[in-house]
């Protein structure tokens, strides 16, 4: 299934042209591979008509994003789902055999069928399964392959709602192949997994060094595979969660990971709020539900994270189970204003896969979106194209 698109001299040009040369004698064959695949996704999206840089970028992207503008589709699925009130989009990321971020380094497959809306429950699933389709061999490169040394492929959901200021609310859980619990797995096992539930705008030119607009309501995840490491930055967030505890944060972006002068690393706590995931609370009341209340442009942004399953009207916000952070007011200059091209995303993903070589999955039970005020009009803002 995946062909070389160039012929060799064409291929040795189009690299010369990138200045492949000076990199070729420092490469390994894995990263020449990896500049090959490259060299074929970008001449064939620079030929495709609908590839463009009308939303700022082309693709693909530095993430390698496909943006929608190639036809590129692989797999058999309808790219859009309907959950709900909600249209979710759920081929953000190319098919295999390309790869996208994150992570990066070591872009991942993605497969848009990790992303399914369970029938019986009315939940929308999401998860990291083996079911890429393909391998990589030292001797012959990436090669299809569906048995049990596939790679791992990740999901990632994509609302296709246009976002408003107001009072955000998610509810999820963290299960197995098999719908039981897996929050303390996550936590203890599969360190490598990152759960990420965020909104985030492809079109740059954000307040601040907020470029894409991101505010995240929760990251779960990978960086606990530093919780034993006191000089971590996970475990230095002053007054923080104790060493082995810190499992999760809020954020407005850029998060930005430094060495301090003690030689422990730190962050800008202004931007992070690291807080600590009880399992056996999220396990007990069967999930954890957030919120987050975005009032505008350079405007203090509320985060809250309470276990178990709750609405709007029921939302415990001032239980004592309940996570808090409010932004300081030396972080409102990167609070996002609102764009027609905002979306709300929900990705679950790993470093190489699960530790525990078992499938995981996010549920979302429910998702609540501010409306748009009475007085709003805009026209919509395509952030993909299909084919």
């Amino acid at each position: 299934m995946f062909q070389q698109k160039f012929a060799p001299d064409e291929e040795a040009r189009a690299w010369m042209a990138l200045g492949g040369k000076a990199q070729a004698a420092m490469m390994t064959p894995e990263q020449e591979k990896a500049q090959s695949d490259r060299l074929v996704v970008h001449a064939k999206c620079a030929a495709h008509p609908k590839c463009g840089k009308d939303i700022g970028l082309c693709c693909p992207n530095e993430y390698g994003q496909m943006l929608g503008c190639c036809d590129y589709h692989v797999l058999n699925y309808d790219p859009v789902l309907h959950w709900g009130q909600y249209t979710v989009r759920r081929d953000f990321h190319p098919d295999p055999p390309w790869r996208s971020a994150p992570p990066k380094p070591g872009w991942t497959y993605w497969n848009p069928n990790n992303v399914i809306v369970l029938p019986e429950s009315n939940q929308l699933q999401v998860c990291v399964t083996k079911t890429s389709g393909f391998l990589y061999s030292w001797q012959h490169g990436i090669v299809p392959h569906t048995g049990p040394e596939q790679a791992w492929a990740n999901g990632e959901a994509v609302f296709e709602d246009q976002l408003h200021y107001g009072t955000y609310i998610v509810s999820f859980n963290l299960v197995d192949a098999n719908g039981a619990s897996a929050i303390d797995r996550l936590l203890s096992t599969d360190v490598t997994f990152t759960a990420g539930i965020f909104i985030f705008d492809l079109k740059d030119g954000g307040e601040g060094e907020n470029k894409h607009r991101e505010l995240d309501l929760i990251e779960v995840g990978y960086q606990n595979q530093n919780r034993m490491d006191p000089k971590a930055w996970i475990n230095n967030q002053p007054h923080g969660p104790a060493i082995t505890k810190s499992n999760a944060h809020f954020a407005v972006q850029p998060v930005k990971i430094e060495a301090g002068n003690d030689g422990n690393q730190t962050s800008n706590w202004d931007h992070v709020h690291r807080i600590s995931i009880d399992p056996a609370k999220m396990m007990e009341k069967n999930g954890m539900t957030l919120a987050m209340l975005w009032h505008g442009p350079k405007k203090p942004v509320k985060f809250f994270a309470a276990p178990g399953d709750f609405t709007s009207a029921n939302f415990p916000f001032k239980d004592a189970d309940t996570m808090k952070w409010k932004t300081p007011k030396s972080a409102w200059k990167d609070v996002p204003s609102r764009t027609d091209s905002q979306r709300l995303h929900i990705n679950l993903w790993a470093y190489g896969g699960p530790a525990s070589n078992q499938p995981f999955c996010m549920r979302v039970n429910s998702v609540e979106l501010p409306p748009a005020p009475k007085n709003h009009a805009s026209k919509h803002v395509e952030v993909r194209t299909l084919k």
